[in-house]
């Protein structure tokens, strides 16, 4: 009888072992983790979308309660809801703490800004940085074709990403009477968040990815970002 214990206990023990590390995973996985200041690849992996949660949250956000409001994006949000709204996506519980949030624009304006300025690797990236400034120093239609060059070497989920983005402010723009926002205000506000590196340089390359993408002509989006 002590010998049919033991046995048990020893099949056991062996099961556990092989099914541990698999428990372990299935928790790591269900543990939130961070969103800010963590690689977009990463967190893709762990979302498994295409999409980054904070960009597709904030961009859901303003376009059910943003597009009249002016100044959207160049007026800062309140630092206390700002910083709980971080901690919120950081915690995995924006989904229930979102409505509180409606009715801040701005606020939700200024996460999304930083969560992009955050990044350790620009929806633009390090790689490619010293492409976008080349690309920048061209003229008219060489700069296009060299700025859709750069867009074509981004990495999938960075694409992916950019191509929300800026499909999100051009129906934005289709509110600039209501905003008091144009493609020159929003290509200035997201210009600096989009490279990193020198500042003097992001704010030019990415002003210019943003007003080259659509400027004045919608349908550049499709060309550039399909």
């Amino acid at each position: 009888m002590l010998e049919e214990q033991l046995e048990y206990h020893r099949v056991a023990m062996r099961t556990l072992e092989m099914v541990l590390p698999e428990i372990r995973r299935d928790i790591d996985n269900a543990r939130p983790r961070p969103m800010f200041g963590v690689d977009l690849s990463e967190h893709l992996r762990h979302t498994q979308g295409r999409v980054a949660v904070v960009l597709e949250k904030c961009c859901t956000m303003l376009r059910a309660n943003g597009f009249n409001e002016k100044g959207l994006f160049r007026v800062n949000g309140n630092n206390t809801k700002i910083r709980r709204m971080k901690s919120a996506f950081d915690a995995g519980q924006i989904d229930s703490d979102e409505r509180a949030y409606f009715l801040d624009p701005h606020a939700v304006c200024s996460v999304l800004k930083s969560y992009l300025r955050e990044l350790p690797d620009p929806l633009l990236t390090h790689k490619l940085h010293s492409d976008w400034v080349n690309a920048l120093r061209l003229k008219d239609e060489a700069k296009l074709l060299a700025f859709e060059r750069c867009i074509g070497e981004l990495p999938a989920c960075h694409r992916h990403n950019l191509t929300y983005l800026i499909n999100f402010l051009s129906e934005m723009l289709q509110y600039q009477e209501q905003t008091a926002m144009n493609c020159g205000n929003l290509a200035i506000v997201f210009g600096p968040n989009l490279l990193g590196g020198d500042i003097e340089e992001s704010n030019a390359v990415g002003t210019k990815v943003i007003s080259n993408t659509y400027g004045f002509d919608l349908d550049l989006t499709a060309s550039l970002l399909s």
